[in-house]
């Protein structure tokens, strides 16, 4: 089962700031530590994926096309390649630690480099750019993902954390779901990226089983937002996870429920069985998500 996610896979960022309002620049800096992490990818047929990030830098806005951030200054240089599935849960890589004059931060722009990154699928085959079928990365060798931040992050003297959180479900799009015709094995990469101050978030987690309680390894999981008495095509993707061996799942780094913005909109769990099962896809809605906590959902059936 292929599901639906290219509508909503676009570059997003939604950062809480490190201090309650913006800052003017100042004479000071303060530390600034940059994680890694991932919701787990949706398809179970996906053994790795590997991106290779090459920088990090934080400015004032996101710059011109092709250009990094306005006033960039390098938070991190890793020029190494990390397995996102391997950050589920709320699980975190460094990228490193550097430091920021005093400011208001309003993108944060990373670069990436397409030629040494790839997905494995759990057959062995490795998808890269050059592979067919592979993947359509828009650009080859370097490329910038931008990322504007709607909440400015403030620096002002102290240490601060802010999570660089790349969503690999809504990030790779199977080619089939927009070209059907002989794009077969193909994805597209369009980037979801969000840059958070992780104590601004909550998290969901769960456990998925059948009719028997028997746990369900390799479901997919989303976390949607919208209102449950309109279409579910209205609704847009908030976090992408699967499930582990047990049937464990958690959907980490997501906006508290109090500050979700449209009329009536909550957060939709859906749990769809692994591609091979005959079981169905299960919703539980308005779940509640506030800042700092992890709301348990307890076990889900899928019928």
């Amino acid at each position: 089962m292929r599901l639906p996610l290219f509508a909503a896979a676009a570059l997003v960022l939604s950062a809480g700031a490190c201090n309650s309002d913006p800052v003017g620049a100042g004479t000071g800096s303060g530390g600034i530590k940059v994680l890694l992490t991932d919701s787990p990818f949706p398809f179970d047929l996906v053994a790795r994926a590997d991106i290779f990030v090459v920088r990090v830098a934080a400015g004032t806005d996101s710059g011109s096309t092709g250009s990094d951030c306005s006033g960039a200054t390098a938070l991190a240089e890793p020029n190494k390649r990390f397995d996102l599935l391997a950050l589920q849960r709320g699980t975190t890589a460094s990228l490193g630690e550097g430091s920021l004059p005093n400011g208001s931060y309003g993108a944060v722009c990373i670069t990436i480099n397409t030629d040494s990154s790839s997905l494995t699928l759990k057959d062995g085959t490795v998808l890269r750019h050059d592979t067919d079928p592979g993947i359509n990365w828009s650009a080859s060798g370097q490329r910038i993902i931008k990322a504007d931040i709607f909440q400015p992050i403030a620096v002002v003297d102290t240490s601060a954390t802010f999570v660089i959180h790349f969503d690999v479900g809504k990030s790779f799009i199977p080619a089939a779901d927009i070209e059907p015709v002989g794009t077969e094995g193909w994805y597209y990469y369009i980037p979801a990226v969000e840059a958070i101050d992780p104590t601004t978030v909550g998290a969901i987690s769960g456990t998925v089983g059948d009719s028997s309680a028997t746990p369900i390894a390799g479901a997919s999981v989303r976390a949607m937002v919208g209102d449950p008495g309109m279409a579910p095509g209205t609704w847009y993707v908030a976090a992408t996870g699967t499930t582990d061996a047990q049937g464990h799942f958690a959907l980490s780094f997501l906006k508290p429920s109090g500050e979700l913005l449209g009329a009536g909109w909550v957060y939709i769990v859906e749990c769809y069985p692994p591609t091979t099962s005959s079981l169905g896809l299960q919703r539980v809605e308005g779940v509640t998500v506030n800042a700092g906590e992890t709301t348990a959902l307890g076990t889900v059936t899928l019928p």
